[in-house]
């Protein structure tokens, strides 16, 4: 579909290049039994480095996607997460579930339609912050779940200039 595109939507790019990157990431965890109540706590750092990367961009004035090669592109963050399960709950189990990733991104790819580089723009459809919460309930066979997302900072152009309101 990148490179020949569909009938709607995406716009084919035939001259894609295969993407290629190296990764790395560091963490730690935490496990904790008091009682009724188990806490788990985990968080780590990650960094990513590719060329050619394949992204895909809004183009034009009616919103069509097309997938583009970047070039050269960095994605690096942290990542914490918080889990408490509460046992015996209304004879059942109550676990809430909060976790947030800061994502920073950065590329050299140029502005399409200008003549100048957008150097260390940051890659678009990629937030610098989410954050989810989650709230369950589960007895026997019986389960209930509710869960919010928000994600904040995140550019869809290519020059990083036009922002996701949030």
């Amino acid at each position: 579909m990148e490179r020949f595109g569909n009938t709607g939507l995406v716009l084919g790019e035939p001259t894609l290049r295969p993407e290629y990157a190296w990764s790395g990431d560091l963490g730690i965890g935490f496990k904790k039994q008091i009682d009724n109540v188990s806490i788990d706590l985990e968080a780590d750092t990650f960094v990513l480095r590719a060329e050619d990367l394949i992204t895909f961009a809004s183009i034009g004035a009616f919103g069509r996607i097309k997938a583009l090669n970047v070039g050269r592109a960095w994605s690096y963050g942290a990542e914490a997460k918080a889990t408490v399960r509460v046992k015996n709950v209304w004879n059942g189990k109550l676990s809430f579930l909060g976790s947030y990733t800061w994502l920073g991104t950065k590329s050299n790819l140029a502005c399409s339609g200008t003549s100048t580089t957008c150097e260390d723009a940051p890659l678009p459809g990629r937030p610098e912050h989410d954050m989810s919460l989650a709230v369950g309930y589960e007895k026997g066979i019986f389960r209930i779940r509710t869960a919010g997302d928000l994600v904040a900072a995140m550019t869809v152009d290519l020059s990083g200039l036009i922002r996701v309101p949030t």
